[in-house]
């Protein structure tokens, strides 16, 4: 196992360690585990495997009209294979020096970003085949035309009408989800690819209006090209759509920081009890409470850490005595309940990405201002050395010497 992921294992799958256990003649045991490296590769196993045996099970004339029919089964196994392919190419690519210096062979990740793609494109082949055969199916059942399938489908449907649309809906789901991840996929890969990527987001949401991933992914990639009232109203139809989907808010905090919307000077410039009002900590916030996710973890962090500052220095310079005591306490009181949730969204981070100084170093800072000195300090010392283990730039040696430098201070205090 490659050591830059040592340190992160699961349980190996039952039936996977009584075959291995079975072919070295070893009794069983509860402590085999696998890194996050040679999982990508098992599931990789299983899924290839998966889709050679549905390719292998013979068509029956009482199952191919279901919505679970092999078209659709080979089709989800597919789009299963493409974005597993693709994830796992994105993450040699990330890693590609960490696994230079072990000895484990490593798959090639540009021959699986086109093995991805020859996936996701095979899939939409075959759900664009079948879903023609289903319209032409629709038109036949409307007209009145005698059809073999349309024979088929009344022997098993009390419907065959609501039935053929059923399996339409399912047909566009999973163009959808495939016309998404090829656009991840162009979008990763990198190049000029724009239009490609913009056209495959489209493609999705015209296969599935409420895709609200590749709708949250056009609205942005449309508020860079400068086209901002369509992303904004792009963004509150999804708001209003999915709201408990946190990567809509996350979007909506980023087109809000871009644009300088009101609000998001540190509590409205001289008002603290207008912290509230914050429009971009509001859309992080929500999107924290929803999802738990490394960019928004941070973007949080980022964007309260100049209101608490600006809350916490207003004192110093005799200004609390001309805020009214109620915003003072509700100002006070959103904090509170800021740090709360941004220390949680931090928790939370941490347990994708365990390695990430940035993550401990932020959560340092909170627990220092929250008075918990003890475990604030373990959260400054663990930032401190990973970015110690990080190579040398400018970027590392600030961040080296800022975390010792919280380090000494938190000493002295305690």
């Amino acid at each position: 196992c490659p050591r830059f992921i040592s340190n992160f294992s699961v349980d190996l799958p039952r039936r996977f360690v009584l075959i291995l256990h079975t072919l070295v003649e070893q009794p069983v045991t509860n402590h085999d585990k696998m890194c996050l490296y040679a999982g990508l590769q098992l599931a990789g196993l299983y899924l290839t495997c998966a889709y050679q045996r549905c390719l292998s099970i013979s068509k029956s004339r009482t199952t191919i009209n279901r919505p679970e029919s092999s078209v659709f089964v080979r089709a989800r196994l597919l789009i299963s294979l493409g974005l597993h392919f693709l994830h796992h190419s994105n993450y040699l690519r990330k890693r590609t020096e960490s696994l230079k210096q072990s000895t484990t062979t490593v798959p090639n990740a540009d021959l699986l970003f086109r093995m991805a793609e020859s996936a996701l494109k095979c899939a939409l082949s075959v759900l664009l085949e079948k879903a023609e055969k289903d319209r032409h199916l629709l038109d036949a059942l409307q007209s009145g035309e005698v059809v073999a399938e349309v024979s088929m489908l009344a022997e098993v449907e009390a419907s065959p009408w609501d039935f053929v649309l059923r399996r339409l809906a399912v047909n566009s789901a999973l163009r959808a989800k495939a016309w998404y991840g090829l656009a991840f996929l162009y979008s990763v890969i990198g190049g000029d690819l724009n239009e490609l990527i913009n056209y495959c987001l489209c493609q999705a949401l015209l296969s599935k209006p409420g895709t609200t991933e590749a709708g949250v992914s056009l609205a942005v990639r449309m508020f860079h090209l400068g086209r901002t009232q369509f992303a904004s109203s792009l963004l509150a139809h999804f708001q209003a759509y999915d709201p408990d989907n946190y990567i809509v808010w996350l979007a909506c905090a980023h087109l809000n920081t871009v644009t300088g919307i009101a609000g998001t000077q540190p509590c409205d410039g001289i008002k603290p009890w207008a912290c509230s009002n914050n429009t971009v900590l509001n859309n992080l916030l929500q999107a924290a409470c929803l999802g738990a996710s490394v960019s928004v973890a941070l973007h949080l962090t980022d964007n309260l850490f100049p209101l608490l500052i600006d809350a916490v220095s207003r004192p110093l310079y005799g200004e609390s005595n001309t805020t009214p005591s109620d915003h003072s306490k509700e100002s006070c009181t959103f904090l509170r309940l800021a740090m709360e949730i941004a220390t949680e969204a931090l928790n939370r981070a941490l347990a994708y990405e365990p390695q990430n100084p940035r993550l401990w170093h932020n959560r340092g800072l909170l627990l220092q201002l929250a008075g918990l000195s003890a475990p604030a300090e373990f959260c400054l010392r663990k930032a401190y050395s990973l970015f110690a283990g990080h190579t040398s730039s400018a970027q590392s040696s600030l961040d080296l010497r800022l975390a010792c430098s919280q380090c000494f201070l938190i000493t002295c205090v305690r």
